[in-house]
């Protein structure tokens, strides 16, 4: 317990026989509130309830629009991760998805506007050349396209747009299509070539964006450091903008650091590592040679490399963590010249990566290699995905049927705090939001090529007075973007099911991006009234047993608060006296005349 000294006391104690002693004391004392904050320690891997699994090896994990997570299993079968009652999700439930249709193991993904996934090719699975879009809200699979005439969809990697379209480079076009880029409009499920210079020659394929990762910036620009589709990739980077369609040259300044390794002799393109968008608005990527390359508005320049040379990043994960930091999982290069050994060999490892260490300079600290009791994975890096989650921690698949949580150390960054603005009614029962950052710093987690994760769109999170959480489905979100500042942004979301037919209890609300959550505002559920509802049945104002009138609605919801009335018909006029809002849910209701 600290003791607070009076100025009369604390001169007693210098003019004593111990002065040397208590000065050396209060030095000491002084000295502590002077030291700066203490650095961000790693965070600790936490393993998914065995109970709980899946009970089929779990490759590629996607975020969806309710909170809940789509596990990719073998062939054809697709799982569901559900948050517990605490909205964590190492004790979470597992569910089986309906099939697709083909199986799109290292496939092209992203999470639609209307939530909604795209799931293209595939390098394996029998799915190379189909897109299918799954449809959470009936567990529902549907074929887009083939897309046949420009050929198979391998290695490619997709983002959504800001007009809801998804960029897509199939990267196993035909010889007249190879090197382009797509749009497929979820509109009418088509493919269109981005206008613009193309991305290779009719002679050669120089300025190709194979074996490349995509960082959207938060002008929406998509920028990626070319591979030259060469064993030993290129130093030269594009940029595509969404709002001319054009790719165009990303260097203006400084020059782009080698992140390729050398794999002439393997007869395979180079390969490199992940890549985001940082807190401070530059861009990093991970070299499969363990080098790093960091763009700032056209300049470019090397940030630290890994600790150890012969470690690397060769088509592997990484994922930004709510504090800021970046965790890696990483492998022994093993001899480029060999084919095997093109994706790098094991054993895994992880480090934190942090921008801000070493003066700006970024570096990397060792993280757990497994959770304790468990050994250090042995396969390489590239075989395992990552994912964040709405908890704030990050999910690792891809080592079988095991699947482990990554608990951060720290706080989540002011900066990429959602804030919420208003929260108004439908007239269909869903909830209109608007706020600022509700897209997060980054686009989540990433992998190379080989796999799209992104996360960079509202959650929105309901708790109830019990601390018992549930999510609504967000839709429609207005940007597809990062790091938006102070721009308003609106998502829709329909109320859970409990929160929407249990009366009018309290529940805090938030809205998550990437982890970070809003700070809470209170949200109160509808009052039930059913004109038709018998008053001598049971009334609590819930959707089973609603109020009979208009008047007992309107005694019972807190001022502010809504009233749902189920259709029907009341004669009854009255006077309103304090604010609220009415509305009705599954057909017209009528009040008075």
């Amino acid at each position: 317990m600290k003791r607070n000294l009076s100025i009369g006391t604390l001169r007693q104690l210098v003019n004593c026989g111990s002065r040397r002693l208590t000065l050396s004391m209060l030095l000491l004392t002084f000295s502590a509130l002077w030291l700066p904050e203490k650095a961000l320690g790693v965070g600790h891997w936490i393993p998914l309830a065995n109970t709980n699994q899946a009970g089929d090896g779990i490759g590629i994990c996607l975020l969806l629009s309710d909170g809940t997570v789509m596990a990719e299993g073998s062939d054809t079968n697709w799982y569901k991760l559900t948050p517990d009652g605490n909205g964590h999700y190492v004790n979470g439930a597992w569910s089986s998805r309906n099939s697709s249709t083909w199986g799109h193991q290292q496939g092209s993904t992203a999470v639609l506007q209307n939530g909604n996934v795209f799931i293209a090719g595939g390098e394996n699975g029998n799915g190379t050349g189909q897109v299918e879009i799954y449809n959470p809200t009936d567990d529902s699979w549907s074929t887009a396209v083939n897309p046949a005439y420009f050929g198979d969809i391998q290695d490619g990697n997709a983002m959504l747009m800001p007009d809801g379209q998804v960029l897509i480079e199939p990267q196993e076009a035909s010889q007249d299509y190879f090197g382009l880029t797509f749009l497929f409009n979820p509109g009418n499920n088509t493919f269109s070539p981005t206008p613009g210079a193309p991305l290779h020659s009719i002679l050669g394929v120089e300025d190709c964006i194979g074996e490349s990762s995509w960082v959207k910036l938060p002008n929406d620009n998509v920028l990626v450091i070319d591979s030259d589709q060469s064993s030993v990739g290129a130093t030269t980077a594009e940029m595509y903008n969404p709002n001319t369609g054009n790719w165009q040259n990303a260097v203006t300044g400084g020059t782009v650091p080698n992140i390729w390794p050398d794999v002439t002799g393997s007869k395979d393109v180079s390969e490199m590592g992940p890549a985001f968008l940082l807190p401070n608005g530059n861009a990093i990527f991970f070299g499969g040679n363990g080098v790093t390359a960091v763009y700032n508005d056209g300049f470019w320049s090397q940030s630290a490399s890994l600790p150890d040379s012969s470690l690397g990043q060769k088509d592997a994960p990484g994922a930004m963590l709510d504090n800021g930091n970046i965790l890696l999982a990483v492998s022994p290069q093993g001899t480029n010249s060999s084919d095997g050994d093109i994706n790098g060999i094991g054993p895994t490892s992880f480090y934190e990566y942090d921008y801000t260490a070493n003066g700006g300079g970024g570096g990397f600290t060792p993280a757990p290699n497994a959770p304790t009791g468990y050994a250090q994975y042995s396969g390489k890096a590239g075989d395992l995905t990552m994912l964040d989650l709405p908890d704030g921690t990050i999910l690792l698949s891809g080592m079988g049927s095991q699947l482990w949580v990554y608990q951060p150390d720290g706080s989540p960054l002011p900066a990429g705090q959602p804030n919420i603005n208003t929260v108004r009614w439908n007239s269909d029962g869903s909830l209109h939001l608007t706020g600022t950052l509700f897209n997060g710093i980054s686009q989540g987690a990433a992998f190379g090529d080989d796999g799209q994760m992104d996360s960079n769109w509202p959650l929105v999170r309901f708790t109830d007075g019990s601390g018992n959480v549930t999510y609504g489905r967000t839709y429609n979100w207005s940007s597809t973007g990062v790091q938006t500042g102070s721009k308003i942004i609106t998502t829709e979301c329909t109320v859970p099911a409990n929160v929407f037919t249990n009366g009018s209890a309290a529940y805090s609300l938030q809205v998550v991006a990437n982890g970070n959550a809003s700070s809470p505002v209170t949200f109160f559920g509808p009052v039930w009234v059913d004109f038709n509802y018998s008053p001598s049945s049971p009334q609590s104002g819930t959707f089973a047993n609603p109020y009979s009138t208009l008047a007992q609605g309107t005694n019972a919801v807190t001022s502010g608060g809504t009233i749902a009335i189920k259709p029907g018909h009341s004669p009854v006029t009255m006077k309103i006296a304090k604010p609220m809002q009415i509305i009705a849910i599954g057909g017209s209701a009528t009040i008075g005349h």
